[in-house]
């Protein structure tokens, strides 16, 4: 049975700017009385979704203006592509650790090694934990 939501409350989470909470409130209201959740948990839930919503979007918004490429991400990635690459040096990079210091990154090589995957890709990461980057060819 679909979980009914009152007016009342879709306008209040209107006027808080919550709206979108309503996409998946029904789902979350439904678990919620099905797994008995104390009623701190089910707030934490579905604020935790709204928060990873809010990130994505960010995160997306982000990637849109340093100009990266959207479908060079990780998660796309063909492991079975025959580049190599160090991996301990690519998740050290990925750590974002050089951002903290003084330093930058440079990544060289020959054409078609997946030079600019992985600037893209690096761009995104840095992206989804809240950085600005703008990425940028030399060609």
């Amino acid at each position: 049975m679909p979980e009914v939501i009152s007016p009342e409350l879709r306008q209040t989470l209107r006027r808080l700017k919550l709206s979108p909470i309503l996409d998946t409130l029904p789902e979350r209201l439904q678990l919620a009385r099905q797994q008995k959740l104390p009623y701190q948990d089910f707030m934490e839930l579905v604020l935790t979704d709204e928060v990873a919503r809010r990130d994505r979007i960010g995160g997306d918004l982000r990637a849109r203006a340093a100009h990266l490429d959207m479908s060079m991400r990780l998660e796309v990635w063909d492991e079975a592509t025959p580049v190599t690459f160090d991996r301990q040096l690519w998740n050290e990079l990925c750590s974002l650790r050089f951002l903290d210091e003084p330093a930058g990154v440079l990544i060289l090589g020959p054409v078609g090694v997946g030079k600019t995957m992985l600037a893209n890709c690096l761009g995104h990461v840095a992206c989804r934990r809240r950085r600005s980057v703008l990425f940028s060819r030399a060609d």
